[in-house]
């Protein structure tokens, strides 16, 4: 599917763009020929007007001249005195006949317009016809230009764009499947990210399943310890239960239309009460927690869905005891940062490895101590991130000075309007 996701982009992107760069070719080397002709017609006419100077001032123009102004030009020429031909067997001889170029131009020529003929082997000719009047004489004049060179030239400055829009094209083609790459890549990585999201939840799930298999087995097998299976079972029931919900938090975080029951908090009074609900939990794990505020100012009110915040604090205080080991001592404590409130969740213990640190936050990750707790299914750190997230602060990790690790929390803090005065 990926495949054919990037093959599909390369080709949409590389046929746009190729379709812009070869109009964009085109337009430009229609205007270049349009120039490099209209240069050619100026300097055909600039020799044009030579012979029609010449023959009003001199009454006798030499041959060699004009077989000379031939073949420098390539041009063809007729000089008709009073309808009389003046002889001169030209400078040069196309490929066609003069006597048929002259005869077929003769019969189409009109004063002061140009045209374009055709010779028998193909060849072009650019016809220019004028009549000079002087006193008693009357000219004809009739050049016809060959225009050999002014096509190669044209077709020269063809193959230059066709070989650039060519390279063009290439370059374009190379960018486009490193475009399509690039894209694809987002997407590639969150099916990856999808696929090791849905074997963590199957092996999560999996887990209480089997216990809760086992119990109902043991139930038939063993009447009397009914009661003990039955704990068991609801036991894991309940665990089932804490998974699906996380599972639900998350899967609503990442859809765009989700939103928090949001309203303005008093920030010491949701960790007062958050400590005072842990203690107990906390106490069971043979640690002990603190709380430590500031003593001459009142924290800045936060706004956000205050039950979340507290969920995101619980996790991380229970995350921290699960951690600690030994008896060391949990912290909890907030104070000002500018516009914003900076909490901390401190712990003692063994620390998290620098390798480790960038996947604290991924789902289904448990770190060691945690791993023989089932109570743990790895999700409360991703929770207390996009938590956090979405109350439009971040979540950052350090290590604790003398062991442990310190979990920060960056909240935005309501923003008061200063009073009169």
């Amino acid at each position: 599917m990926l495949n054919r996701l990037r093959r599909r982009f390369f080709l949409l992107c590389a046929g746009m763009t190729g379709a812009v760069l070869l109009l964009l070719m085109a337009a430009l080397d229609g205007v270049m020929e349009r120039e490099y002709r209209a240069m050619s017609l100026r300097g055909q006419r600039e020799v044009f007007q030579l012979l029609q100077s010449r023959l009003r001032q001199e009454r006798e123009i030499e041959n060699a001249w004009l077989g000379r102004l031939e073949r420098e030009n390539r041009l063809i020429l007729s000089i008709a005195d009073n309808g009389i031909p003046l002889y001169f067997s030209g400078g040069w001889q196309p490929q066609t006949p003069r006597a048929v170029l002259l005869r077929e131009a003769a019969g189409r020529a009109k004063e002061g317009e140009g045209f374009r003929l055709r010779g028998e082997q193909q060849e072009s000719y650019r016809c220019l016809y004028s009549r000079i009047t002087e006193g008693q004489r009357d000219y004809a004049l009739l050049a016809l230009f060959h225009l050999g060179e002014e096509e190669n030239g044209i077709w020269l400055l063809r193959r230059r764009f066709l070989l650039a829009g060519g390279a063009g094209l290439l370059a374009l083609s190379a960018l486009s499947f490193k475009l399509a790459k690039l894209a694809v890549r987002p997407t590639e990585r969150s099916i990856k990210e999808q696929n090791a999201f849905i074997a963590a939840a199957g092996h999560e799930l999996r887990s209480p399943l089997a216990a809760m298999g086992a119990s109902a087995c043991a139930i038939l097998a063993d009447p009397p310890g009914t009661e003990r299976y039955v704990r068991a079972i609801t036991g894991e029931c309940n665990r089932l239960g804490r998974l699906a919900d996380d599972l639900l938090l998350l899967s609503r975080a990442d859809t765009p239309g989700f939103t928090l029951q949001s309203a303005e908090i008093s920030l010491d009074t949701l960790l007062i009460e958050t400590a005072e609900g842990l203690c107990p939990a906390v106490r069971e794990q043979g640690h002990r927690l603190s709380l430590c505020l500031p003593e001459q100012e009142e924290l800045p009110a936060i706004f956000g869905d205050a039950l979340r915040l507290r969920q995101a604090l619980e996790n991380l205080v229970l995350n921290a005891a699960c951690h600690a080991g030994g008896e060391g001592d949990i912290q909890l404590s907030a104070v000002r940062e500018g516009k914003t409130v900076r909490i901390a969740v401190i712990d003692h213990g063994r620390g998290i490895a620098d390798a480790q640190k960038s996947r604290v936050f991924l789902r289904f990750v448990r770190g060691d101590d945690a791993r023989s707790d089932r109570s743990h299914s790895g999700l409360g750190l991703s929770i207390v991130q996009e938590i956090i997230r979405l109350h439009g602060g971040e979540i950052t990790l350090m290590d604790t000075p003398g062991g442990g690790c310190t979990f920060l929390l960056h909240l935005p803090a309501v923003k008061r309007k200063k009073g009169p005065g």
